[in-house]
């Protein structure tokens, strides 16, 4: 699945007990989880982690780019990967404006908040760097373009990983360029340099996602670690049949039109 976004938010000075720390994580995952129907429609899952000392809260929502629809062209790819940003960051708003307040803290304790845009925000990056050189591309020595393209290829590599065999061919079939040969994936075994590094807005930052390196743990389970105690559950979201809150809010808005017309 496709690491849709993340929420890291960090509380100082804010110490919980085992009770606290168990009753904000059930609230917190009643949050991510209305928040994810909200934005998301369902049929995505939730990762939520508490973990005691100065309270530190990741929340994080997984899912495929197919739930965006059809993808016909690079326009059309383009404006899915924006949108599922978009949708990101919105997430993240709801998500840290419910659980200060669950939390019932005062802005002073609020001392970090982050969004992270996961795959989307890395797929939005490459398209941006790939457009930039395909503008670049009939001025630029060929040497000079090959390097930049075998960043790129590393990069596209590398976000391919993240992503389902449907999700990958939407990817390849889009990426075409008036001025660029077609980008294509390197064979798994093909030995590669590292892709270079790249400065990322403070909302694209990355670390490992905890869905990827820690397994979940039975709901609402309290585990100690390195003297920490940390609240931890994984949930599916199931598809809500009335869709996603953007779109039902628009029908609504034109059902209201349509009924002030007539």
């Amino acid at each position: 699945m496709v690491q849709l976004a993340q929420t890291y938010i960090h509380l100082k000075p804010y110490k919980v007990g085992r009770k606290r720390l168990n009753s904000l994580g059930r609230r917190a995952e009643k949050i991510a989880v209305k928040t994810a129907l909200d934005i998301y429609g369902g049929g995505v899952t939730v990762d939520v982690r508490l973990e005691e000392g100065s309270l530190k809260t990741w929340v994080s929502v997984a899912g495929v780019l197919a739930v965006y629809g059809a993808i016909a062209d690079y326009k059309g790819f383009k404006e899915s990967i924006q949108e599922m940003c978009k949708d990101a960051r919105e997430y993240s708003a709801d998500v840290c404006g419910a659980f200060a307040e669950a939390a019932k803290v005062n802005k002073g304790q609020v001392y970090r908040v982050e969004r992270r845009l996961k795959t989307p925000g890395k797929i939005n990056r490459v398209l941006k760097r790939i457009e930039q050189l395909d503008k670049a591309a009939e001025s630029m020595g060929t040497e000079k373009l090959r390097v930049q393209l075998k960043d790129v290829q590393d990069e596209l590599q590398q976000i391919s990983t993240e992503l389902s065999e449907e999700d990958r061919k939407k990817m390849r079939q889009a990426l075409i360029f008036e001025n660029l040969p077609m980008l294509r994936e390197r064979p798994p075994n093909s030995r590669r340099t590292e892709p270079a590094k790249i400065a990322k807005k403070p909302d694209e930052e990355e670390e490992p996602l905890l869905l990827d390196v820690e397994p979940s743990v039975d709901p609402g389970k309290i585990q100690h670690e390195e003297k920490r105690m940390v609240y931890h559950r994984k949930i599916h979201v199931p598809p809500r049949p009335k869709g996603r809150r953007r779109l039902t809010e628009v029908v609504r808005s034109m059902e209201a039109i349509k009924h002030d017309k007539s």
